[in-house]
């Protein structure tokens, strides 16, 4: 079995309509699962999609929504958002392994397929970033937009 994983850009409408379903299911289970919570509405709200859109969009400083894939199937995704404005610092803006496939060390092998990335966070997510093998620079972390 080939545990090798791969990340694809989602380039086509068909795929970038896959990214979100899944990005709004990841937020409603594992990120916002309260239905009471205030910030859900925005994060499943047609303004920060198109919001994000417009970020994926723009000439620079841009976002792309990836995939990871393992032996042609899809187990996770990421959102970083590059400042090629700057030095090519990145926010990992939305990071996660669907529930299937977490456990075995499968988020950690995805984090390290992103390991040429730089990853700009807050002091208190320094360790977690660094142990993942990110080489890291303290920043102010991705915040959204209201």
């Amino acid at each position: 079995m080939n545990n090798q994983i791969t990340i694809r850009e989602a380039v086509t409408e068909a795929d970038i309509e896959v990214f979100w379903a899944q990005l709004y299911a990841y937020y409603r289970r594992d990120i916002l699962p309260d239905l009471e919570d205030g910030d859900r509405e925005h994060f499943l709200s047609s303004k920060h999609r198109s919001h994000m859109q417009a970020v994926h969009d723009r000439p620079q400083d841009w976002c792309r929504y990836l995939f990871f894939e393992r032996s042609g199937t899809d187990i996770g995704f990421a959102m970083p958002v590059i400042f090629t404005s700057e030095d090519g610092k990145c926010f990992l803006a939305e990071f996660c392994v669907f529930p299937e496939f977490r456990g075995g060390g499968t988020g950690t092998q995805c984090a390290q397929g992103l390991s040429s990335l730089t990853v700009c966070c807050a002091p208190c997510d320094e360790g977690m970033y660094q142990v993942l093998g990110f080489p890291v620079r303290l920043g102010a972390a991705f915040t959204h937009l209201t």
